[in-house]
């Protein structure tokens, strides 16, 4: 009767976890806020771009999966949500926020297989569906929540697949699943390889093996043939110039200051939970998967993790933040392995533990009425197109061209002057903006660090008609007479 108890409350637990995190995946992404610089960027793509282009070099030095992009383009053309900005906005979200809704069930059934206890599971999904970056992915247009749900997948067909009790012909579809998932996610190929590196070393069954990698092998070689080397070779410089800071140093001298930047940034923002907490949980963790002999789990994580720091030495893949958040299922599963244990009294308390901090978060979470990215490029737009007269300037920043670029697709403001700002102004910018001759202006700062400077001057040498202005955003009416 006692464990009868025991499994309704689990059931009610995880159910109670996922309708949580259901909710505010939808209360975010129905809040719909503006596009920030680097979803303008792929937006703009998505619309200016017929579907054989979105396989070409991108602009705004983008790179995104080709399919992640056709099947976005495809739902907006369907709903013919280009003609709407508000509209177009959310539907150019909608397959990470399905993604976002799904991902945690798919995540139970990956721990059910590598975790043993209940609290285990419990605290594994609790990692998982209100971990703040991953409820960020869910209503944001990059491929970052397609990252993380390929990594299960890829995981829980490699954790199951017996070459020997397959039969040739499901085993040749599951290949075929497979070879897709790199086109909607770059970082899959590399949890694709690691899996099959570790099945390569399972003989006895060779044809099966073939018969399984086959259609991915095929993939991979067009996949690269037709989109990684022409974006590569077109992109290669700018994404360099941006990313130069955030690869591994051969010596591997900063490896360790990135792992810890990389913690900090996929679980700094759970209240009460320090990341240097989460990461000793997850060694410890690894240890225990280690005497389990969860080994096929354990070389996955290896391989993979040695691939990107390989790519990030080599100078091809950055190893920061957003661009290794695929690797976050690997980390929460060692966490949470952590806490396997059968002690009642013990796992109560560590119960209890844990879920204040998300608790908290979910409270917080909850009560927020207002969400931006930091970025509010679609409200000054539509303010300046209310308030703008066709003799006005707009003066763009140089780092908020893409912004402008993008909505003056809704509104374009074709009849006023539009004077774009050179990339970095940085010790110019005073210079460029003294030069201007006698006039209204509006200053367009949706994204970048030195909003407070363009204010600044606008403070010190003009007539300040209007003024808009956050932390990181400024829309500013000024009259130079």
């Amino acid at each position: 009767m006692f464990n009868k108890t025991l499994d309704i409350v689990y059931y009610i637990f995880l159910a109670l976890i996922i309708f949580i995190g259901v909710i505010i995946r939808l209360k975010f992404f129905f809040m719909n806020p503006s596009l920030w610089n680097d979803e303008s960027a792929v937006a703009w793509n998505i619309l200016n771009k017929n579907y054989i282009e979105l396989f070409q070099p991108l602009r705004f030095v983008q790179v995104a999966p080709p399919a992640f992009l056709i099947l976005i383009k495809f739902i907006v053309n369907l709903l013919h949500a280009q003609n709407n900005i508000w509209f177009c906005d959310l539907v150019m979200r909608t397959i990470p926020l399905i993604i976002g809704l799904t991902i945690p069930i798919i995540f139970y059934f990956l721990s059910t297989k590598l975790l043993n206890s209940k609290l285990a599971i419990i605290i594994g999904l609790l990692f998982f569906t209100l971990n703040p970056i991953l409820i960020n992915y869910s209503y944001e247009l990059k491929p970052y929540i397609i990252d993380v749900l390929c990594t299960i997948c890829i995981l829980i067909v490699f954790l199951n697949i017996d070459l020997n009790n397959k039969k040739p012909s499901k085993l040749f579809y599951i290949g075929i699943l497979l070879s897709i998932m790199p086109w909607f996610s770059f970082t899959s190929a590399i949890v694709l390889f690691a899996g099959f590196t570790i099945m390569s070393f399972y003989r006895e069954n060779p044809k099966n093996y073939l018969i399984l990698s086959f259609p991915v092998l095929i993939s991979v070689f067009l996949y690269l043939r037709i989109f990684i080397m022409n974006n590569y070779l077109a992109n290669k410089d700018g994404m360099f110039a941006y990313w130069s800071g955030n690869f591994i140093e051969k010596n591997l001298s900063n490896l360790t200051s990135l792992n810890i930047h990389n913690m900090q940034y996929f679980f700094e923002d759970i209240p009460h939970l320090s990341y240097s907490i989460v990461t000793l949980l997850a060694i410890i963790g690894f240890i225990l998967f280690i005497k389990d002999k969860k080994y096929r789990f354990l070389s996955i994580f290896i391989i993979t993790l040695a691939t990107v720091v390989i790519l990030s030495v080599l100078k091809i893949y950055p190893y920061y933040e957003r661009l290794v958040s695929f690797i976050i299922p690997f980390i929460i599963l060692f966490t949470a392995k952590a806490f396997d244990i059968k002690n009642r009294i013990l796992s109560s308390i560590i119960f209890i533990f844990l879920t204040i901090p998300f608790f908290i978060l979910s409270i917080n979470l909850l009560k927020i009425k207002e969400i931006s990215k930091q970025d509010y490029a679609r409200q000054m737009m539509i303010i300046m197109s209310n308030k703008i007269e066709p003799e006005d300037t707009i003066v763009i920043g140089s780092e908020s061209n893409i912004d402008f670029v993008y909505y003056n697709m809704f509104f374009k403001f074709k009849h006023n002057k539009i004077f774009m700002l050179k990339n970095r102004e940085g010790k110019n910018l005073n210079f460029t903006l003294n030069n201007f001759s006698k006039g209204v202006y509006w200053l367009f700062i949706s994204y970048g660090k030195n909003a407070d400077e363009y204010l600044k001057w606008a403070e010190n040498n003009s007539k300040i008609l209007f003024n808009m202005n956050t932390k990181k955003c400024i829309l500013t009416k000024i009259l130079i007479d």
